[in-house]
């Protein structure tokens, strides 16, 4: 999808609320103020890394319901805080890749994670925040209990020991 710099309408709010294809990207780095992302539903693995070289803070990616592995990797090198609360899934790969990131990394729409994804997420060292978690097994729990950082601005193990009384 490509816009004029300037017509693409506010808040990312496309006729389709389509991808953040390249062309979107560019025009978002060249004028963050007027290009909105964040009903975008999806993005391609080359606009992801073209948004990682974004030297401020992101708008929040909440639009996003799909992340691939490879746009994982991009955006985990990006420096700031990330909030992909409209995801509900995450490969393993993609946990891997985003425990990586440096800054706040907000996956609020995720109900359930994968050991591994657990365990990956607990090597993250800022905070993460994973609001609607709703499903996560003994070792995943372990995993989280174990993280450096702090879990929706709490100590791990106290995060993992509310949300076994949830």
């Amino acid at each position: 999808m490509t816009y004029p710099l300037g017509s693409f309408p506010r808040f990312g709010q496309s006729e389709s609320y389509g991808w953040i294809d390249v062309d979107v990207a560019k025009q978002f780095l060249a004028d963050p103020v007027r290009v909105g992302l964040h009903h975008c539903t999806g993005i391609n693995d080359d606009a992801a890394e073209v948004l990682s070289t974004y030297e401020s803070q992101l708008p929040d990616l909440n639009g996003l319901t799909e992340l691939s592995d490879a746009s994982a990797e991009s955006l985990s090198r990006h420096r700031s805080n990330l909030a992909l609360n409209g995801l509900t899934e995450l490969s393993d790969a993609a946990a891997e890749s985003l425990s990586k990131h440096r800054g706040d990394l907000v996956l609020n729409g995720l109900t359930k994670l994968s050991d591994a994804a657990a365990e990956s997420l607990s090597k993250h060292q800022d905070d993460l925040h994973l609001n609607d978690l709703i499903e996560i097994s003994d070792d995943a729990a372990e995993s989280l209990a174990n993280k450096k950082g702090p879990i929706n601005e709490q100590d791990p193990e106290d995060w993992v020991a509310w949300w076994k009384i949830q």
